[in-house]
């Protein structure tokens, strides 16, 4: 009739974007692991685990630099290969790629450090399928100036398992473990909204 008192109005539409997290951050005994593209260095460290249907957004590794590398690091997203936990690795081409990072700004201290996922990146990682995240620098370092990850060598508790990269070929590495923490978003949905009107 044209005229509303003390009634509330439903409107749906408001975006409400819930994060989830795959992680793995033992605390254990840890240690780090070099790379760089000096030839005796590993040039990619990676992480096997298990989707949980999450869009990733972003992955963090605990990171430090020694000496004075340049160039840049990136994180990726790869298909599995192998037994999860003792076997897997990478296979075929990275199914995302995040953006870089320049790892003359790392600190001198293993630091939780972050990789974003942008755009057509931002994939979604099917709930119960096996993956492998890594960090790859190949484009700067040698001998002396360097990137490290963080590893749990001692008292690994995570399902999956390290694999690193040397000469084009990953190795896996059964026993030890990455720390590791992705996020993502595993759905949007609509939050209902009320109006006094």
């Amino acid at each position: 009739n044209g005229s509303m008192d003390n009634h509330d109005i439903y409107r749906a539409g408001v975006v409400v974007q819930q994060t989830e997290a795959i992680q793995f951050d033992d605390g254990g005994s840890s240690t780090g692991y070099a790379m760089s593209a000096f030839a005796s260095y590993k040039q990619g460290h990676g992480q096997s685990f298990v989707g949980t249907g999450i869009i990733i957004k972003s992955a963090k590794f605990y990171i430090k630099k020694t000496s004075s590398p340049t160039g840049t690091a990136a994180a990726k997203i790869y298909a599995h290969s192998g037994t999860l936990g003792t076997s897997s690795i990478p296979t075929g081409a990275a199914l995302a790629t995040s953006d870089t990072i320049d790892v003359s700004t790392l600190t001198t201290s293993l630091v939780q450090t972050e990789f974003v996922f942008s755009g057509i990146n931002q994939i979604t990682l099917t709930s119960g399928t096996s993956y492998v995240v890594t960090v790859e620098y190949s484009d700067g370092g040698d001998v002396s100036n360097y990137i490290e990850t963080e590893k749990d060598n001692t008292s690994s508790t995570h399902g999956g398992n390290f694999s690193h990269l040397s000469g084009g070929s990953w190795t896996a590495v059964s026993g030890v473990d990455m720390r590791f923490l992705l996020t993502g978003t595993p759905f949007t949905k609509l939050e209902p909204q009320y109006l006094l009107a």
